[in-house]
């Protein structure tokens, strides 16, 4: 299930065609089959870089990250900013806080520590936006944020519910690699040792013909706002 950000933005995208949304109908239940598969595919992504793995930490993490964007919204003026969405996001804020306080007193002081440390650090992940004083810049950063992993829901339901056990796999719910990630995740990383220069018998380094020069490359995008935020700082 997509997060409550990812929804409000895909329901702000729903067209007259669609035709009206019945509000008085109750959401059909998950089954604990559905339930265990989504857990499953969202364990099967890996963490954001800097984001800690286990489910206590993670959570202060998820905590920070979306208290950075409740943030950047409310420093919007109101009339040019999306209140259901930082109604959502104030909401997802308190959801995901009140596991880290419900699971409180099952946890050591190291890992309710840990959680605080993956929360200011998610946090100052937004400070070059925070501290932007240009109301445009702020706008296309709160807007252009497409929400939170689903890891975070999994393991805050997880801490709630006093789960210990692993998350289930892929394997556990039938499902592959293929079948859930990007090809971009499915690559084979290069083996550094591999690419280690061949040494001769006598010590020397084998050297290869010099490369051509390559053409000049165009600037790199910057990314979108989500991608700068999971990236590791520096």
């Amino acid at each position: 299930m997509l997060s409550v950000l990812a929804f409000a933005l895909a329901l702000s995208a729903q067209t007259p065609d669609d035709g009206p949304i019945a509000t008085a109908v109750q959401a059909p239940r998950e089954t604990r089959e559905e339930l265990n598969r989504r857990e499953a595919m969202a364990y099967a992504w890996p963490l954001p870089e800097g984001a800690p793995s286990e489910d206590y930490a993670f959570v202060g993490w998820c905590v920070g990250l979306i208290d950075g964007h409740v943030r950047i919204g409310e420093s919007i003026p109101a009339d040019q900013s999306d209140a259901e969405l930082l109604r959502l996001g104030r909401l997802e804020r308190t959801d995901f806080q009140s596991a880290l306080d419900e699971g409180r007193s099952r946890h050591t002081d190291e890992q309710v520590e840990a959680a605080e440390a993956g929360r200011q650090a998610a946090l100052a992940r937004w400070a070059p936006y925070l501290e932007n004083e240009s109301v445009e810049a702020r706008t296309e950063a709160y807007n252009t944020f497409f929400g939170l992993p689903g890891r975070c829901e999994h393991a805050a339901r997880r801490i709630r519910q006093n789960i210990t056990t692993p998350p289930l796999n892929l394997v556990d719910v039938g499902l592959t690699r293929e079948e859930v990630l990007p090809p971009e995740l499915l690559n084979p990383q290069p083996d550094p040792v591999a690419e280690q220069p061949e040494v001769s018998a006598d010590g020397e380094t084998a050297e290869d013909p010099a490369p051509e020069p390559a053409p000049a490359a165009a600037e790199p995008a910057t990314g979108s706002v989500t991608e700068r935020l999971n990236r590791q700082p520096g």
